[in-house]
């Protein structure tokens, strides 16, 4: 008796696109190619606010997340026989923030500390504006004691990766 064996690798269609953006910048998804027999009916978003640039039946979707919320992003299909077929990704948005106060005392130690998204690292603080000391350090850290020196107006700005993507958030 002869037998023939084949590996197959078995994968399941996924949506491209990420699964953990900034709040109200534009995302790109892209729906995998149909199942054999399929028909595209169009995507859906649930989960909070959004708007979409372009339309909801190209085979890409560009959507907006304007509030903080965890979101379905979905790509329907009519499989042979009227059956329904959703590919879904779930899109977890949130405001990252800096907490501590808008109009510190000159000459005073000041905590400030950064509230991460998911999947954020890499983190260096930079000051702008004006003179000041720092205790401890600026580097991958998101807690921050600075003491402004000088009465003035200063950025504080956050520099971080997301999903291997440099990103900035800042507080005026």
């Amino acid at each position: 008796m002869i037998y023939k064996t084949k590996t197959v690798n078995v994968v399941k269609p996924a949506i491209d696109g990420s699964n953990a953006p900034n709040q109200n910048t534009i995302v790109t998804y892209t729906r995998p190619a149909p199942p054999s027999g399929a028909t595209f009916n169009g995507w859906t978003v649930t989960g909070g606010p959004y708007s979409v640039t372009g339309g909801t039946t190209s085979s890409t979707l560009r959507v907006t997340f304007t509030g903080a919320a965890v979101y379905t992003v979905s790509a329907n299909y009519t499989m042979p026989g009227n059956r329904p077929f959703v590919i879904s990704k779930t899109v977890a948005v949130m405001t990252p923030f800096i907490d501590g106060p808008d109009s510190p005392v000159i000459n005073v130690d000041t905590d400030y500390l950064m509230y991460p998204l998911p999947g954020m690292s890499f983190f260096d603080w930079r000051i702008l504006g004006g003179n000041y000391s720092v205790t401890g350090s600026t580097y991958n850290n998101t807690a921050l004691k600075v003491k402004f020196t000088e009465a003035k107006t200063y950025t504080l700005t956050a520099d971080y990766y997301l999903g291997g993507v440099p990103s900035v958030f800042r507080k005026h």
